[in-house]
């Protein structure tokens, strides 16, 4: 998690929008729990693993909801960044449900990228009684116990020498034509002349 809350490698002029766009999708309990931040940063993460031209696209996306805003009625001329928590709301949901293709694509696109940040959070795990960290461990002994003779056969499959290689070893030696010593040629040509 980035400590210092820059978002270096989001555009700066978007932070705020990405900002809003966590509260209207995310639930209440983030803001109060102080986690908008880390969602942002785990969105950042997230949207720095993913192509260049998605990447691109995604933001283009944001830009488009933060400026578009401006142009509805209810906005009076703010970005969706400025709007009040209502109004940022209803103009999201207009988004979400919109009959064109492409604000309701996008809209399931970064939310999922934003929901999935909070749901990632430590504080939200524990609250959910999520923990995959302490099923997997208690699971994995087991496992081994379980499997632990089929896991010594296979390591011993994988280990064990080549028996391709050593049969290709065989038929190349018999193959390959015969050599006479060096040091025979030698004496041979200091003889002769």
């Amino acid at each position: 998690m980035i400590q210092d809350h820059c978002h270096t490698h989001l555009p700066h002029r978007l932070v705020p929008a990405l900002r809003q766009l966590a509260h209207v999708t995310c639930p209440k309990e983030m803001r109060y729990l102080g986690l908008t931040d880390a969602v942002l940063d785990h969105l950042e993460l997230t949207l720095d693993s993913l192509p260049r031209h998605v990447r691109v696209a995604i933001l283009a996306g944001v830009q488009s909801l933060e400026t578009g805003a401006r142009l509805w009625p209810k906005a009076r001329l703010k970005p969706f960044s400025a709007l009040s928590p209502e109004l940022a709301t209803q103009y999201w949901e207009k988004w979400w449900s919109s009959n064109a293709d492409v604000p309701a694509s996008f809209s399931k696109a970064i939310k999922a990228f934003v929901v999935m940040g909070y749901y990632e959070q430590p504080e939200i795990k524990v609250q959910l009684e999520f923990l995959p960290e302490v099923w997997t461990a208690k699971v994995a002994s087991k496992r081994l116990e379980d499997w632990v003779e089929a896991i010594q056969n296979q390591d011993a499959l994988v280990l064990a020498p080549d028996p391709v290689e050593a049969s290709r070893k065989t038929v190349f030696d018999h193959d390959a034509p015969q050599q006479e010593d060096p040091s025979k040629e030698h004496a041979h040509a200091t003889h002769t002349s």
